[in-house]
């Protein structure tokens, strides 16, 4: 493969690099030779260690800074998943970061870029050679996707622990901000609340899995709306403090926690839209950006 360049999105819960995606959750144990089967899927070894993938229930990253993770094993795994059918794999890198993360993407660059990796991926030997690494922030990739550049625009990217805010004024960005705040706050907010109404324990880690649990849903329906309700409130405020006037821009909304409380921010801002594939906007518009650039 002739340095073909890989574009990937280091999302706190759902990875996304080229085609494919997958949970952002490994689980670690020191390798030997009998601690995989056949049945095994979904691992990579390397440095002694296997890295168990994809993996339900895992603890959310307790690091709010994307480059203070182990993002090594996740890259090396989105590599060689992507490029599945190829045991040797040369790649540049085209990824994103937070706003307010981007002065960090020096570590991504460093660690990652000119670098050759050989590991064990789902029983086959592979070796990575990764040779530029470029990053750009959040939102404005998702920009790029949208068909109206025109006009005062505010995109609003909802993640799991992020939601960063990118203004336009007939596609020239004007401002850019980070809340530190996103959809994982949301879950916890039920998780407690699911105690404190007297329905047991649950942690935030499972409240992704009960949201698409039928019973949980009627169960526990007042608990969801008036959380979400509550989040959408803070959320509004904390916009408000960073953007006096969002109210008076079209807004777009992206990431993971865009359909979720589109409704809820209705009832606060006068235009508001969903990205017609909000989950994989900046996925998307990297994809678009290294078109666009020849990359």
């Amino acid at each position: 493969m002739n340095n073909e360049t890989m574009v990937i999105d280091w999302g706190n819960t759902i990875i996304k690099a080229n085609n494919i995606h997958f949970l952002n959750r490994m689980r670690i144990e020191d390798y030997n030779e009998s601690r995989t089967s056949t049945d095994d899927k979904n691992f990579l070894i390397l440095d002694g260690k296997i890295y168990f993938m994809e993996v339900e229930g895992e603890k959310v990253p307790k690091d709010y800074l994307k480059t203070n993770r182990n993002f090594l094993v996740p890259t090396l795994y989105a590599i060689a998943k992507a490029y599945e059918e190829e045991n040797e794999i040369t790649v540049n890198v085209l990824g994103i970061l937070p706003i307010d993360q981007i002065s960090q993407k020096n570590k991504l660059v460093e660690t990652l870029s000119d670098k050759t990796f050989e590991f064990i991926y789902n029983g086959v030997n592979k070796k990575v050679n990764i040779g530029k690494v470029m990053v750009i922030k959040e939102c404005v990739a998702a920009f790029y996707t949208l068909k109206e550049k025109s006009g005062q625009k505010l995109l609003i990217d909802i993640g799991s622990l992020t939601t960063n805010l990118f203004v336009t004024r007939d596609g020239k960005a004007v401002a850019e901000k980070t809340i530190a705040s996103g959809q994982l706050d949301w879950y916890k907010m039920i998780a407690e609340r699911h105690i404190a109404d007297g329905f047991g324990q649950l942690v935030v880690e499972e409240v992704n899995m009960m949201l698409e649990n039928k019973v949980f849903q009627d169960e526990c329906k007042e608990i969801i709306e008036e959380t979400k309700k509550a989040f959408t409130k803070g959320l509004v405020e904390e916009i408000k403090s960073l953007l006096p006037n969002a109210n008076r821009f079209d807004i777009v909304l992206v990431g993971g926690g865009a359909e979720i409380f589109s409704k809820n921010l209705e009832d606060h801002y006068r235009n508001v839209s969903v990205h017609s594939n909000p989950i994989f906007a900046n996925i998307n518009g990297l994809a678009i950006i290294k078109k666009l650039k020849n990359l």
